[in-house]
């Protein structure tokens, strides 16, 4: 509920501060984004009233999500207001080619290496008794007697 106030007072303050981006944000596609947000919203409350929790964290994830589609679609065609539009803020091709090449090495070790360890532990190779680190290399007081290393 504090949220959902703060929200509404963001509003109140761009229709001042930020006069162009409240009027996107109340018109057409960022009103649109606005109101599924709200939707999500009382969605969250409702959910959380009946202890549906799970339900709720989606329902909470998708209202901060068509936010912040609302954001975007105001902003449109700017990135900065009156200074940077989409076009001028995009990378240059290089840029894009390095990034697209950056992540497919990265997927190429990440990718095999869940694999691996997503099969150790559903074959149960890695289900080992957990001890805490410090229980290891704690000293021993009066009483305490020296544990067998396993």
């Amino acid at each position: 509920m504090v949220a959902g106030a703060a929200a509404i007072g963001s509003l109140l303050v761009l229709r001042s501060d930020a006069r162009p981006l409240f009027d996107a944000l109340t018109t057409g596609a960022g009103l649109a984004a606005v109101g599924v947000s709200a939707a999500a919203g009382v969605a969250t409350l409702a959910l959380v009233w009946t202890r549906r929790f799970g339900a709720a964290r989606a329902t909470s994830a998708a209202a901060v999500a068509a936010i912040t589609v609302g954001w975007a679609l105001a902003q449109d065609p700017y990135l900065l207001p009156g200074e940077l539009t989409l076009a001028d803020g995009a990378a240059s091709d290089a840029t894009l080619a390095a990034l697209v090449i950056g992540v497919g090495v990265g997927l190429l070790i990440l990718v095999p290496s869940l694999w691996y360890l997503y099969r150790l532990v559903l074959q149960g190779r890695l289900d080992q008794e957990y001890e805490p680190l410090d229980q290891r290399f704690r000293p021993l007081g009066a009483g305490d007697e020296p544990q067998s290393p396993r």
